[in-house]
């Protein structure tokens, strides 16, 4: 959207901060889905408590830990931020936005207060990190690998 923004009002820094937003999401969102699958973390809602743990588990009861919506928020926000200033009107807006969605899935019981404050940091991390490397021309992917036997991330920097 922000991107189709910034083509519409031809605004290029709009354009490459959408762009490097959504590399952010992707990169991120590889990082966090992951992360579920390894820790394995019950939700609110089975009613098992905080510390209970199923890792290698792919049912969607056992993946709280990091929260993926989070993640995602933080992840496009930090690279607004970035780009516009975090104390600009865009930057405050921005995490504001990401900061509801994050207190949204504690409130509807589908996150531990922890698997949001993981979650933020976790996108906030990966989006700081694409937004510096934005301008260096050195891409960076991470790309999640999943077989029958095996899950992990693949790292792929060119140098």
């Amino acid at each position: 959207m922000g991107a189709l923004a910034g083509y519409l009002l031809s605004d290029e820094k709009l354009k490459k901060t959408s762009f490097l937003a959504m590399e952010s999401f992707l990169a991120a969102n590889a990082v966090g889905t992951v992360s579920k699958f390894v820790i394995g973390r019950s939700r609110p809602y089975t009613g098992e408590g905080k510390h209970t743990f199923h890792p290698f588990n792919l049912k969607t009861q056992r993946t709280a830990m990091p929260s993926g919506h989070t993640v995602s928020a933080f992840s496009a926000a930090s690279v607004y931020a970035s780009s516009y200033g975090g104390t600009s009107a865009v930057g405050i807006t921005a995490y504001s936005l990401a900061g509801l969605v994050a207190l949204q899935r504690v409130y509807g019981d589908k996150h531990w207060a922890s698997d949001v404050f993981f979650g933020a940091a976790l996108g906030t991390a990966v989006g700081r990190m694409v937004a510096a490397k934005g301008g260096s021309g050195k891409p960076l992917a991470l790309l999640p690998v999943y077989t029958g036997a095996y899950a992990g991330l693949n790292a792929v920097y060119k140098f």
